[in-house]
């Protein structure tokens, strides 16, 4: 379920419940008959108080299922924020290239790597954080050439871009600029490309593979890394050396950044004087791509307090009602002994059961509805008891809190004046 969805489920519920808790009162007060009520002779039927327990009931239930689902949200952005992705995305910024850098790659990695803040500079066509969308066909080489069945991602990278971004090799080894056919023939798969090809990753070293019509073999496994958002499951992906087409560079810069950075829009006015200084860090693309599910939470927590704070204007109202219609049993109990905490009890307890009948609605709805959610992550959260049982706890301790304003009152009002008229 996309954001959109749950937006226009929320607006939705919204006007249904705006419509129906302002409809009723006009419709119900527009059957009073006003002689019996300027006479105060008009007593409301006892079906009142039961649509009033609906109304409360269903809007704790709204509450109720928006806290889960803040809970829930929550924690699955603050699992993507801790979860590693299988290399450093830290301190990395990215810059378009041109032809002019293409041209002398070689001698502008070695200009920029004369200041003392930048570590490694590499170019590529792509990095972490887009999509892997592309492929092209594949060949296993031996005996007898076996197509490859299943699509293969491609990175048209250099020899410093495993380094760079702090992959780990897994078996083999990286490119190396000192081996001449490593340009022109060799290739990295990742961990998961080779699991599908059915090797093991010492295995795969040596083998004969082909790829975009280039042949050569493996030289090296790099450990599984998340290209792409959490939203989508690690993918095949192959690593050859490509001289062009290496359209971005990227810099890891270890130190004072703001320094670093202006250092790198002097060398890039001098590398692209026709274009202005753009960058980007990775780990902030990396951000942009929960950009929805950021705003989701803010929404949440937006609805879940006006849902708390009408369900506690509805249930200050009802329990003030109650009272009121309990007010000559209130003074009676207390003339036969009965003691304020006890009176207190014994009025809270009425509204428990309803806080209580909104947990057993609200529980399941909400369990759907963030099952849905997190089914748009490849990697996610495991739904435990404990988001439902605290925002059930927090809807009881809220009604609670509310209903003891009224409780407090009309128990420690004198029994005199209950019992006056009587």
């Amino acid at each position: 379920m996309g954001i959109s969805a749950v937006v226009l489920m929320i607006c939705g519920i919204t006007l249904f419940v705006g419509f129906f808790a302002g409809s009723y009162p006009a419709f119900f007060l527009s059957s009073f008959r006003p002689v019996k009520v300027l006479k105060s002779t008009f007593k409301g039927k006892a079906r009142t108080l039961s649509l009033r327990s609906v109304l409360v009931v269903f809007q704790f239930t709204i509450s109720i299922i928006l806290i889960v689902c803040v809970s829930i949200v929550g924690s699955q952005l603050t699992y993507i924020q801790n979860r590693s992705l299988g290399y450093d995305e830290e301190n990395v910024v990215v810059l378009p290239s041109s032809p002019l850098i293409s041209g002398r790659l070689t001698t502008v990695k070695q200009e920029l790597l004369k200041h003392p803040n930048i570590v490694s500079v590499s170019a590529s066509k792509r990095v972490p954080s887009g999509r892997l969308l592309d492929s092209s066909g594949a060949k296993i080489l031996g005996d007898k050439e076996e197509p490859v069945e299943f699509r293969i991602a491609q990175l048209r990278i250099d020899h410093d871009y495993i380094p760079t971004f702090g992959m780990e090799i897994a078996a083999g080894r990286n490119f190396m600029i000192d081996m001449p056919t490593d340009s022109m023939q060799a290739f990295i798969l990742n961990e998961t490309a080779v699991r599908e090809l059915g090797w093991d990753n010492e295995e795969a070293i040596g083998k004969g593979f082909e790829y975009n019509r280039r042949r050569g073999y493996i030289v090296g496994v790099v450990k599984d890394f998340h290209f792409e958002s959490l939203h989508q499951p690690i993918v095949p992906i192959l690593m050859m050396i490509s001289r062009h087409s290496l359209n971005q560079i990227a810099v890891r810069i270890a130190g004072d950044i703001p320094e670093t950075m202006a250092f790198l829009q002097d060398r890039w006015r001098e590398y692209r004087p026709n274009y202005p200084f753009t960058y980007d860090f990775i780990d902030e693309r990396l951000g942009w791509q929960y950009e929805s599910e950021m705003k989701l939470r803010q929404l949440f927590v937006l609805f879940s307090f006006l849902a708390i704070v009408i369900a506690c204007l509805g249930l200050l109202g009802l329990a003030s009602y109650a009272a009121e219609r309990r007010i000559k049993e209130i003074g009676i109990r207390k003339v036969l002994g009965s003691s304020v905490p006890g009176i207190i009890v014994r009025l809270s307890l009425d509204f428990v059961k309803w806080v209580l009948m909104a947990n057993l609605i609200a529980w399941p709805i909400a369990f759907f509805l963030m099952r849905q959610w997190l089914q748009n992550f490849a990697y996610r959260i495991s739904m435990g008891f404990e988001a439902f049982f605290l925002a059930g706890f927090a809807a009881f301790i809220v009604a609670v809190l509310t209903v003891s304003v009224q409780s407090v009152k009309a128990a420690m009002m004198n029994p005199i004046e209950s019992l006056r008229y009587e």
